[in-house]
This record gives structure tokens, sequence and C-alpha cells, in this order.
């Protein structure tokens, strides 16, 4: 299917009393559409090569930090802090990596694609978040989830010996799920904002082509 068929889809699924005009107000629905996501998927590309320099230099100062601990190293658990700090560095690393991944993706739309297909594309890409994320999201996020409790337990034995690990280990896991809420919450909001318009918008349009298709099968 390509744009023109999507618009005289667009127009027969329309109600007769705007069919003189589905046509025109189609296309201009797809060109509004198009010209939108190529600017939200351009601000996304230039977000993901800031998030690349980010934590590529974040990383690197880790990958530093854990270089000078073989030179001086800690006066207490120097193992734990070089793990804790080795496993910081591969999480900033594989953050930038991944950052650099999805920007190349964005540079490489093809907004000439069979309408049909793009459309779903886009629909997967404004999701909030969908399957394929969660299979990186979620052993990534235990991996995350065991590192900083590592940290948080080797820092609390230091500066606060004098306190059952216990305490350290429920006052972590406090913490943590409360910033990991906060998190998923104003990740939810700024998807609302910017991004649930263009999928709302999208999941509209593949519904309006099909039921166009539909009509014409009919």
């Amino acid at each position: 299917m390509d744009w023109d068929d999507a618009i005289e889809r667009a127009k027969r699924s329309r109600a007769p009393d705007v069919a003189a005009r589905a046509g025109s107000n189609a296309g201009r629905l797809v060109d509004g559409l198009i010209s939108r996501l190529k600017a939200q998927d351009e601000a996304d590309r230039k977000s993901m090569r800031r998030m690349v320099f980010f934590f590529g230099l974040a990383g690197a100062i880790y990958i530093m930090i854990f270089t000078l601990t073989w030179i001086a190293p800690p006066d207490t658990s120097p193992v734990t802090n070089r793990l804790v700090l080795a496993l910081f560095s591969l999480i900033l690393v594989s953050v930038g990596l991944w950052s650099a991944r999805k920007a190349r993706d964005l540079a490489g739309i093809d907004y000439a694609k069979p309408v049909d297909l793009f459309l779903r594309e886009a629909e997967r890409r404004y999701r909030f978040i969908n399957a394929r994320d969660l299979r990186i999201i979620v052993p990534f996020f235990v991996i995350v989830t065991g590192t900083a409790g590592l940290g948080w337990m080797t820092a609390f034995s230091r500066y606060f010996y004098w306190l059952e690990s216990s305490t350290g280990l429920i006052s972590f896991l406090i913490y943590w799920s409360g910033a990991s809420v906060l998190g998923w919450f104003v990740g939810w909001r700024v998807w609302m904002k910017k991004r649930a318009p263009f999928f709302y918008e999208i999941r509209s349009m593949r519904a309006e082509l099909d039921a166009g298709e539909q009509d014409a099968g009919a």
C-alpha cells in the first residue's frame, strides 16, 4: 500500500457528507503527520546523540577511577570497590552504545515505505514500552539494581559500620523502590506529553485505513 492508496482508503472510510472533502483532508493529514514525525524523530536523534556523549564521558571517568584503584587501592574492600566500579563502567558504556544504535536507527528511517509498514513501525516506535524493549529493559534493570545495591552496601558498611547490615539493605530497598517508581512515573508523564499524541494519532490513522480497506473489499 502506498500513500495514494492510504488517502483513498481514508476517504472511503469517512461519512458520506464529508466525502467530497475527504481526499484533500486525508492528504493534509498524511502530509502533516509525516512532517511532524520527521521533526520529532530528528529531535529524538539529537537527544540520543547527547546521551552518547554524556554516558560515554561518564563511562570513561568510571574506567579511569577503576584504573586508579590498582595504583592506589581503597582502604577497605578493594575487590568489592573494583567490582562496583567495573560494573558501573560497563553499564554506562552500554547505555552509550545503545544510544548510538538508536540514533543510527532514527537517522535511517525510510519515510517512503509502504504506508501500512511505515505506520506499524511508527506505532511501535512511539509506544510507551513494547515487548522488544522489555527484553532489554528487564535484565538491564536487574543488573543495575544489583550493582547499585552492592555499591550502597559497600558504602554503608564503611560509613555506618556501627549499624546492622540489614538496616543498610532495608534503606536501599526503600530508596531504590521509591526512585524506580518515581522514574517510571516521570517517564510516563513525559511520554504522555510528547509522544502519546503521535502514538494515538498513528493508531487512529491505521484503524481508519483498515476500515477503508474493509469497505473496499466488501
